[in-house]
């Protein structure tokens, strides 16, 4: 920035945050990155607009629940799902998951999840975390592994 630079949390006022959460989203849909605040305790889930997007969620119709995310995971991938990791061995303080989530119009995307847990101040245990649209990636990936594979079989053993 010409002229001097702006440092995030020294501007205060209703105006700076909403001005901080409006460039926050617009770096998510560049990065098509979303966050994410879950309290597996109440089952609340608090996520950010790219998230519902991600997950094929409407913010304008209802919160979903960690039940209804993990009924558009394949079942052979919920193992990847950062809450069932925790779950799972309550020593990590964190972790990654690479999913498929199915939207209801019948696409998929890949995502890659990674999130910590911890305890906030009250004792209530808290996951947090991201979610980035890995979807290109991991095409391009599946499509050179199946190269790889039908090369191998023209090469004489």
């Amino acid at each position: 920035m010409a002229g001097g630079h702006e440092v995030i949390g020294q501007a205060e006022g209703p105006e700076a945050l909403k001005a901080a959460n409006a460039r926050l989203e617009r770096a998510e849909r560049i990065a098509r990155i979303g966050h994410w605040v879950s309290y597996p305790a109440s089952g609340e889930l608090i996520w950010s607009s790219m998230t519902y997007e991600l997950c094929g969620f409407s913010a304008q119709v209802a919160k979903p629940d960690l039940a209804a995310l993990i009924e558009r995971i394949p079942p052979e991938d919920r193992h990847q799902v950062a809450e069932y990791q925790f779950q799972a061995n309550p020593q990590l303080s964190s972790c990654e998951g690479v999913y498929r989530v199915r939207h209801p119009d019948g696409h998929t995307l890949w995502v890659r999840e990674v999130a910590q847990h911890y305890h906030d101040p009250e004792g209530r245990w808290i996951v947090q975390g991201t979610l980035q649209d890995i979807t290109d990636y991991q095409e391009a990936l599946l499509a050179l592994r199946q190269r790889e594979r039908w090369l191998g079989e023209l090469q004489p053993t």
